[in-house]
């Protein structure tokens, strides 16, 4: 069952970043985007993580407008022929918080889907080789 700020009725939830439990209140947990649930990170995460971001972003401006995506070489002209806002996304390993590049939304989405993970990318380029309609 669904409930507003939650999809049952559980009274603590993990934070995906520390591991801590934490009452499952908007006092721990910011709300999501799109208002109806709690994001996976607790508050002083979140902050923990807005503030290594922000660093990063002050020593690494965002690129300039000849730029292209480190992974699929798309550039600002290309994102709006696809109908994309301009958004260069700041790169980082987050657990060491170093920084890596500038991304199109994207890959940087991919790549975090991915776990930022070189043998689940390796795993999923088997899978696409085993499984395409190509060959």
């Amino acid at each position: 069952m669904n409930t507003l700020l939650g999809y049952d009725n559980v009274e603590t939830k993990n934070c995906s970043s520390c591991g801590e439990t934490f009452p499952k209140t908007k006092d721990y947990f910011p709300i999501a985007s799109g208002g109806n649930y709690f994001g996976g990170k607790c508050r002083v995460c979140c902050r923990k993580q807005s503030r290594i971001t922000r660093k990063l972003k002050e020593q690494h401006p965002t690129p300039n407008s000849d730029y292209q995506c480190a992974i699929c070489g798309i550039d600002e002209e290309g994102l709006l022929a696809r109908g994309y806002k301009i958004k260069w996304c700041l790169d980082h390993d987050h657990k060491t918080g170093k920084y890596r590049g500038y991304l199109c939304d994207n890959c940087n989405t991919g790549i975090s889907k991915l776990q930022d993970s070189v043998e689940v990318l390796k795993s999923a380029i088997k899978y696409l080789k085993r499984t395409s309609l190509d060959e």
